[in-house]
């Protein structure tokens, strides 16, 4: 059995000892010294031998983000993510900063029984207080230290329909522009273009065509809409819907389809 710190001193026959020296979180650069004296069977001793061990930490790698996906969060809701990179395992916390200053309003839980040296998975909340307009930026903290993602992440909102013109076409004609107003209507450039539906009694209608022009915001949307007439389209009223990564969003009026 090796002797512990608290056994000594001590005498020994044995030409060789273990001692076991504390563990724990010590201070780098803690210093054990031990004195030896070897005494013969006459009784005479040798001058003290001074053995100083040093402890030395290992360095732990620092941590490094390289994607979080998804890179969004929509307002008022919960996603489950995962970021993935290196050096990950002792992961303690994931924040999101708006500039320098830490907002609580939007927060990652850990999945700690998930977290591998490359992979974590989290789960990311938005208050629907939380502020969505500015860029967020997440910081993830490990035992050794905290690293920023090169990238932004996003608090984004669904599309919020406010009116769009015309209100009718004709089924046989090309309607250009349709144009579409409202907040939120599409997302940052990096983020695929919004799909637009025109729905029957909440069932979607196949028979449009919708190209979006490159002239689009978020505040509005010009449209290209052409109405396939396969002897299956019916002429009646529709609902207009657009859905964003974030969610989707449905205009509170109908428009006509019409046919001459």
């Amino acid at each position: 059995m090796p002797y512990k710190l608290e056994d000594f001193p001590i005498e020994t026959s044995e030409q060789k000892i273990e001692v076991e020296l504390p563990a724990g979180d010590l201070p780098d650069g803690t210093t054990y010294t031990f004195e030896l004296e070897v005494k013969d069977s006459a009784g005479y001793k040798s001058l003290v031998d001074v053995v100083t061990i040093t402890v030395v930490k290992k360095p732990i790698p620092q941590p490094k983000v390289i994607k979080i996906e998804p890179d969004f969060v929509t307002l008022g809701t919960k996603t489950e993510a995962k970021i993935s990179g290196e050096n990950l395992a002792t992961i303690k916390a994931v924040q999101f900063l708006q500039g320098d200053e830490l907002e609580p309003r939007v927060f990652a839980v850990i999945d700690s029984e998930s977290v591998t040296d490359d992979l974590v998975s989290v789960t990311i909340t938005a208050h629907d207080r939380a502020p969505f307009k500015d860029p967020y930026f997440v910081e993830v903290m490990t035992q050794a230290g905290k690293v920023r993602w090169d990238k932004v992440f996003t608090v984004a909102r669904k599309p919020e329909i406010e009116e769009f013109h015309p209100t009718s076409f004709d089924i046989d004609e090309l309607t250009d522009p349709f144009t579409v107003t409202g907040r939120y209507l599409r997302m940052e450039d990096r983020y695929p273009d919004p799909v637009i539906q025109f729905l029957v009694e909440d069932e979607v209608d196949p028979h449009f065509d919708v190209q979006i022009k490159p002239e689009s915001t978020a505040e509005t949307l010009v449209l290209v809409i052409t109405a396939r007439n396969d002897g299956k389209l019916k002429p009646g009223k529709r609902q207009l819907r657009i859905t964003t990564d974030a969610g989707s969003g449905e205009a509170k009026a109908l428009f006509l389809l019409t046919q001459e």
